[in-house]
């Protein structure tokens, strides 16, 4: 699934807890980040790529790590975002809260920005 659109807001790099999504037809859609780092996956069939495979019956999911769970991506340079999608996976397990954090830092010592 596709997960960022060009938009309003300059970022290098971000970290995020899960994402999947499909964009309106009116959107630019980036090409996808490189993933630096996510919390260990459940196993081989939930693994991070999994976000962006445009497949709604996979996903990505952390192995018992619960409000810990993260993937850290690489836009390899500034980007501008206004938008960003989430879908569920069809889980009981649901994610209730996320954050996106934005940061020109790989180890996210100094964040530009965090929404919410």
């Amino acid at each position: 699934m596709k997960s960022f659109y060009s938009g309003s807001l300059l970022c290098w790099s971000a970290a995020i807890l899960l994402a999947a999504s499909v964009p309106a037809k009116s959107q630019s859609v980036l090409p996808d980040p490189s993933v630096t780092g996510s919390a260990t996956a459940y196993d081989s069939s939930y693994t991070p790529a999994k976000v962006f495979d445009d497949n709604t019956a996979t996903a990505y999911a952390s192995r018992d790590l619960g409000i810990n769970t993260y993937i850290d991506f690489d836009f390899l340079s500034a980007k501008v975002i206004n938008g960003f999608d989430m879908t569920q996976r069809n889980d009981l397990a649901r994610v209730l809260t996320s954050a996106l954090i934005f940061d020109d830092n790989a180890d996210f010592s100094s964040p530009i920005t965090t929404f919410p």
